[in-house]
Formats: C-alpha cells, structure tokens, sequence
C-alpha cells in the first residue's frame, strides 16, 4: 500500500514514523510517498533509513509534465477534474487554491507510480493536501484511499472535507472528540477512532520521587507555536518562584514563537530558570524525562482555531511515570483523567499552573498515585502496537476487498 504524508522526515511527526515502522514490523510492505522532502538537523531514530527508500517526486519536473501528459491524453475528463479539484475544493478559501494545484499535478505523478506498483490502496496523513492528493490519486486510478485526521487539519486549515470523506474508504481520527467535531459538520463517512500510541516498550517506567534538592524540574516538549501555550508555563514559573517555590523549566521544541518566549524569559528575569532546548530526537526527549519531575503540557486554542489533538509527548511523560499537568481542552482529558492519571487546569491559567505544581510539589503520595494511573492509561489505550494492528486490520479489509 501507499502512505501519502505531507513532509518526511519531520521532528515533530514522530508518530508517523512510528506507525511506519510498526506497519513493517507486522509484514506491510508500504511505499512512502512524501510531498515535500525535508532536511532537518535533529533526525530521530530510524528516520534516514525510511527516507531513503521513500519515493520523493519534485513539481514541476519532466517526470511531472509526463505523467500529465499520460493521464490528460488517456482520462481526459477525470484528468481536467483532478485539476480543477485545486479550486472546487476549496471554494471561496483561496488561500488553499495555489498549494492545492501544487497538490493536485503531484498526485498526478502519484497516480502514475501506484499503477505502475500495483498499489491497491492509499492511506493519507493530515485531512488537507496529502487527503487531496489521495482523492486526485483514487479518481485517476480507482484504487481506494482512506487518511487520517489529526488537529490543524480539521480545526483551522480544512477545506474540502465533506467531498473528501464521502469518498474515503473510511476516515481515521485519533480521538472522540474529533470524530464528533467532523460528524458535526460534514454529512455521512465512515469514521474510526484509532488513537496514536507510543512504545510503552522502550518508555521504561519509574515513578518520580523528590529528592532533597534546591529546584523541581519541570519538562515541557513541543514545537514552539501558539497552540502549545508555552508563554503560560513561563509565567507559571515567575509566579512559583515569587512564591517561594524554586523550579527550573526545560521547554524541548522549536517554532516561529521561540523569539517571542525568548522576550518574555529576559523580561521576568527567568533566563537561568527556564532553558529553550531546541528540537531533540527521540532518545533525546527519553533523557529529558527522565531528567523532570513533572511534565506540563500548557496547551490552548490559538487565536485561528487551532488546538491539540492528543499530544504524543504528554502520552510519552506518561508512559515513563513523569507525572503530567495539562490543559483539559480538545482531546487531552480523554487522556489524561484529572486527579486520577494527572492534574487538569484551564487554558491560558498560569496561576493554575502555579498551583498545580504547588499541589505536586508538597504531595509525595499523589505524584505516585498519578504516575501509576497514567502509565495504565496508556498501556491500556495508547500504546503503539496494539493501535497499529487495529489500523493495520482496517488497511487489510481494504486491499482484499472486491468490487
């Protein structure tokens, strides 16, 4: 089968690599078709090897003008369609029109390569271009595709979605929360909930006790952007620190925000308590964990919609026995169960920040509790293996099908 993904390999995708590599451990023989080659100075694990062998396809090229030509001459309609496909999806959201005839003349080329491997089904990651060139791909060739949905994908950046679905084989979405997003506002579709997971195997598990030292670690991972909320972590640690309380914060990620928390840091006098990491690889991220005490995932609604799925970095801390304070907005209280498995404040709270570490800080008994219950969580609904071989039973169903 083909996998479509929007750019590889990416830092901040760990979970596609993984289900990847999962797939191929379980037999699937899978062709990677990226979008957009990337060339990223922090690489996880296992990522150069599968990049090798993934099928990169530049626009505009001789191989892209062939494959129009090819496919123009011998399904002229569905050709012209597949291109106008660039501008009827998204109807009046321009914005989308010039990536989505980028889009659609990739998938051309796609549509050559998947006849030519005799790939019977497709499966796209993200409900926007690679889910478009899925549906460019399936219309030229026939053969079935199904994606899956994430955050961005749906909340602020979807167009098209209704035609999208209705043509999918079915639609995959990691959590109950966006299922009942999508089914609010599109029509029919088949939707399963296939939740991302993490290797629970190589997350060995130790639950953190305090030692009698000056600062309590606190650990956040993600890509720098609005959506992480990071800004209300760092005033939390201002907050902890004018009460009395001495922390140190690691913040593991990079985006287009580091400059703006870069400020905020040198204007609350917080340069040798909070430390922007930069992007890590995995192992990496594992060696950060085991360096906190509590993980604080400050996720919040951007300003353009955007917000978390269910962040694999919270299931990670989690799953390592790191105990977790996160935001309980979209997907995140599905993981994490306030007071059982974890501690839940608002969004956009530094005070509730504060006083959740505060709360962890002076509690042995319930970090332990916590990181107990968050360990079973995971291992019970978000652990990889068991999630991959549900998608993988649905991938099944859709190569033997007939008809």
């Amino acid at each position: 089968m083909g996998y479509l993904v929007s750019r590889f390999p990416s830092v901040s995708q760990t979970f596609i690599l993984n289900e990847l590599k999962e797939l191929e451990d379980l037999g699937w023989d899978v062709r990677l078709l990226p979008m957009i080659k990337t060339s990223e100075s922090v690489v996880h694990p296992g990522a150069a090897e599968i990049a090798e062998r993934a099928l990169f396809f530049g626009v505009p090229t001789f191989t892209c003008a062939r494959a129009n030509i090819h496919w123009a001459m011998t399904k002229p309609w569905t050709y012209l369609k597949a291109i106008g496909s660039a501008f009827t999806l998204p109807g009046r959201k321009v914005r989308f029109y010039a990536r989505g005839l980028w889009s659609a003349l990739w998938a051309v080329m796609v549509a050559s390569e998947v006849e030519k491997q005799g790939i019977r089904h497709i499966h796209a990651h993200w409900a926007t271009f690679p889910a478009h060139a899925a549906l460019v791909v399936s219309q030229l060739t026939g053969c079935t595709y199904s994606f899956t949905a994430h955050a961005h994908d749906i909340y602020a950046n979807a167009y098209g979605l209704q035609k999208k679905i209705e043509h999918a084989l079915f639609v995959v979405t990691i959590s109950d929360f966006n299922k009942r997003y999508l089914m609010s506002r599109v029509s029919g579709g088949r939707f399963e909930v296939i939740r991302c997971g993490v290797d629970t195997r190589r997350l060995s598990f130790a639950p953190r006790q305090l030692s009698p030292r000056s600062a309590m670690r606190l650990l956040a991972v993600g890509s720098l952007e609005e959506k992480k909320g990071h800004e209300y972590l760092v005033d939390a640690c201002s907050r902890l620190l004018a009460n009395g309380f001495s922390v140190e914060c690691r913040i593991v990620g990079e985006g287009p925000e580091r400059s703006h928390l870069e400020r905020l840091i040198s204007e609350l006098n917080l340069r040798d308590r909070v430390t922007l990491i930069g992007s890590l690889s995995s192992d990496a991220v594992v060696t950060e964990l085991n360096w906190a005490d509590v993980f604080v995932m400050p996720s919040v609604i951007a300003g353009n919609g955007m917000m978390e799925g269910i962040p694999v970095a919270l299931m990670e801390a989690m799953a390592s026995g790191v105990p977790v304070i996160a935001s309980g907005i979209s997907g995140i209280p599905e993981l994490v169960q306030h007071g059982v498995s974890g501690l839940l404040v608002g969004e956009k709270d530094a005070g509730a920040i504060a006083s959740a570490v505060q709360t962890m800080y002076g509690d042995d008994r319930l970090r332990q509790s916590l990181s107990i219950a968050a360990r079973d969580a995971v291992v019970q609904r978000y652990d990889l293996a068991n999630n991959v071989k549900t998608l993988a039973a649905e991938f099944e169903k859709a190569v033997t099908r007939r008809g």
